[in-house]
């Protein structure tokens, strides 16, 4: 965090993130009675539902790349030696990274 001589903060996350979050924070604990702990309990569940699409597409992309590894398996055991296999892939191509897209959002939520 950057702050200035006198100590104050400053910067693009304070400005963007923390005063509004402090500001959520103070608003939710005042419709909790003064309380941090539902307040963060609310603010876990707002932040959940606002990211709730974002997890189920994901969800939904990452059965798809099962289904599809699925079907290609049995093929990919008959075919032990590497060059079978990479032909293999070239021809039914699978996305590895598909399934961590937003692993880290949901995650750091």
């Amino acid at each position: 965090m950057q702050t200035t001589k006198a100590g104050k903060p400053y910067g693009f996350v304070y400005e963007y993130l923390a005063k509004p979050g402090q500001n959520v924070m103070e608003w939710l604990s005042q419709l909790f009675g003064n309380n941090y702990g539902w307040a963060i309990i609310g603010l876990t569940v707002i932040v959940r539902l606002v990211l709730l699409p974002m997890m189920i597409n994901q969800q939904r992309k990452s059965t798809y790349q099962q289904e599809k590894m699925s079907a290609v398996r049995p093929q990919m055991e008959k075919s032990r030696h590497g060059k079978k296999q990479r032909r293999l892939r070239k021809k039914k191509p699978q996305s590895v990274m598909s399934s961590c897209n937003f692993t880290v959002t949901t995650v750091l939520a």
